[in-house]
């Protein structure tokens, strides 16, 4: 069916009268589009806790160290806190290298008393 113009109904008209059917903020949102933008005030988190995302709150990490791991692939700290080493030499041209040296040079040796403190501070969690 074709209406005239002035038989049409307005959108205000309809907005109005859908809007107060509806949901009262859907009205005053149509009054004011800038209401939907709005949120309503937080609340204040608990010290030690942050919030990921919006509403994913997470527990607020300590700060630490982090291992370094080109440290962490090259050195072992024992029980008794003494530090492992590999022995170099054992990569490639081994053919002119007797069995023995070869078996010594795959043992684990300790590293440097000096050397220690220095790789401890590299490898905070061990």
């Amino acid at each position: 069916m074709f209406r005239l113009p002035s038989q049409t109904p307005s959108a205000n008209s309809i907005r109005s009268s859908q809007s107060a059917t509806l949901f009262p903020r859907i009205q005053s949102a149509i009054r004011n589009p800038q209401l939907l933008f709005l949120r309503p005030k937080k609340f204040r988190l608990p010290i030690g806790v942050v919030e990921i995302h919006s509403g994913l709150l997470m527990p607020k990490p300590i700060a630490r160290r982090k291992t370094k791991k080109a440290v962490a692939k090259r050195f072992k700290v024992t029980a008794t806190g003494k530090v492992l080493r590999g022995h170099a030499g054992r990569r490639h041209l081994l053919q002119s290298k007797n069995a023995k040296r070869k078996r010594q040079l795959a043992k684990q040796e300790l590293t440097a008393t000096t050397a220690e403190a220095r790789i401890k501070k590299n490898l905070p969690f061990n």
